[in-house]
């Protein structure tokens, strides 16, 4: 909410679920993207927190190689918080 607040973004969330660690995964990603898309949202970053906070779960290596071939497919920035790494 304070990255909306002072920068003036419309934060757009990708959907993480229970039955697999609340871990995200590249159907949902392309999902939200998809979502966005048909809202007039241009999609100009991805923001990803690594490892998650407050579980502490760390992204594979093989997802964050997907993560990074989507934003280069879509031309978007990514943005990673690893503060807690």
């Amino acid at each position: 909410r304070d990255l909306k607040w002072r920068t003036g973004v419309k934060i757009f969330p990708v959907h993480c679920h229970s039955s697999n660690g609340f871990q995200l995964t590249l159907p949902s990603l392309q999902s939200a993207y998809s979502i966005a898309e048909a809202s007039n949202l241009r999609v100009k970053a991805l923001l990803i927190t690594n490892p998650s906070n407050p579980l502490g779960t760390t992204m594979p290596r093989s997802l964050l190689e997907d993560i990074l071939n989507f934003i280069s497919q879509k031309n978007i920035h990514l943005i990673s918080d690893e503060i807690y790494s």
